[in-house]
């Protein structure tokens, strides 16, 4: 579904945060594709959802954006942001479905380290 880019040189911490944090989007994204409940909701934070409306997830690209604005104070290195717009399917959606919605990803890591999906839109 998505390509891989390595690099000849040694990634900073930051970017391989970041590479971590869209490699845990990559994962969401499958989870909400295919109906995995359990998956979806290991990797976001928030009460576990009982169901999933959204039958199928296109996503088109999934871009870094700049963090600072959107993490909590003090915390933006615990924070990565994505612009990921993504078409969706399913039944009792608040948008039309296959609708365009250029949303942005918030995922935020965790005590133990891990990388989970805390919010969407915007």
């Amino acid at each position: 579904m998505y390509g891989s880019q390595t690099s000849a040189h040694a990634a900073c911490p930051s970017e391989d945060a970041t590479a971590q944090a869209q490699a845990v989007l990559e994962r969401f994204f499958r989870a909400y594709d295919a109906g995995d409940l359990d998956t979806f909701n290991s990797l976001r934070v928030g009460e576990p959802s009982d169901g999933l409306s959204v039958t199928r997830v296109e996503v088109e690209s999934i871009t870094p954006v700049s963090s600072e604005s959107w993490g909590r104070p003090g915390e933006a290195s615990e924070t990565r942001v994505f612009r990921a717009p993504v078409r969706l399917w399913g039944r009792d959606l608040v948008v039309d479905e296959g609708e365009r919605l250029d949303w942005h990803w918030i995922l935020e890591r965790q005590s133990d380290g891990q990388w989970k999906v805390r919010d969407w839109g915007y």
